[in-house]
């Protein structure tokens, strides 16, 4: 774990690279060397965007060079504090999903390219819990993992040009949810209720790196009873446990 590399990205930004593969170990370094970085609150820093494994750091270069926000980098990773295990577990936040039908048209099709039934599709994938590797592509998008290997399968050949917010979608090793309508390549096996982006709300982002994430399987009555309690200004963290089979 004191592999790192640092390099300039841009006239204003770097980045450091961990080893070249998806681990949770790795990734929750990144997030806590993220979290330091904003927690120190330097005045020539613009933003800090963690991924999978690496995090990008963007400065003020009227404030700072680039070979001092690399030392200033270099410490915290080096420290004590960030190389130290964290065995602390975040809350697991339970998202239900109504899978197949018009929510879920690719259920069908992964469960042919899987060799399984639809319901052991549904099945292995809420009984995963998922690590909340980072988010992008669009406003809050979660990308998620380690999905089970029994369910891996291939993006779209042609990316749909709309995919509904809410849908529950899988990609190679990754499941995700999109969090505004948007174009996407993912397989959509269900969708969600929940808003993962609500711009009406002090915090928009329902879902953040490093939480855990465990889905669970509603029928079509209750996914519309969820959304129209939602719509209405109902939190699903009071409401959920009524919907839990």
């Amino acid at each position: 774990m004191n592999s790192f590399l640092i390099k300039n990205v841009g006239d204003q930004s770097v980045t450091i690279y961990f080893d070249n593969k998806i681990s949770p170990d790795i990734n929750l370094r990144v997030h806590k060397i993220s979290q330091k970085i904003n927690d120190d609150k330097e005045s020539w820093l613009i933003d800090v965007v963690p991924a999978y494994n690496s995090l990008n750091v963007i400065y003020d270069l009227n404030l700072i060079q680039s070979k001092e926000v690399k030392n200033y980098l270099s410490k915290i990773i080096l420290s004590n504090k960030i190389l130290t295990k964290n065995n602390t577990t975040s809350n697991i936040i339970k998202i239900p999903v109504k899978y197949g039908g018009n929510e879920g048209p690719d259920l069908e099709y992964v469960a042919d390219f899987c060799k399984l039934s639809s319901e052991e599709i549904i099945k292995i994938h809420t009984s995963e819990i998922y690590l909340v590797y980072m988010t992008g592509f669009s406003p809050g998008f979660p990308y998620l993992g380690e999905l089970d290997s029994r369910i891996h399968c291939p993006r779209l050949d042609n990316p749909r040009i709309k995919v509904d917010s809410g849908s529950v979608g899988l990609a190679g090793s990754q499941t995700g949810i999109y969090s505004i309508d948007s174009p996407g390549g993912w397989r959509i096996i269900g969708r969600t209720p929940i808003k993962l982006f609500d711009l009406e709300k002090k915090d928009p982002f329902y879902i953040s790196p490093g939480m855990r994430i465990k889905f669970f399987n509603v029928d079509l009555k209750n996914y519309e009873d969820i959304q129209k309690r939602i719509l209405d200004g109902a939190n699903f963290f009071d409401i959920g446990e009524e919907y839990e089979r």
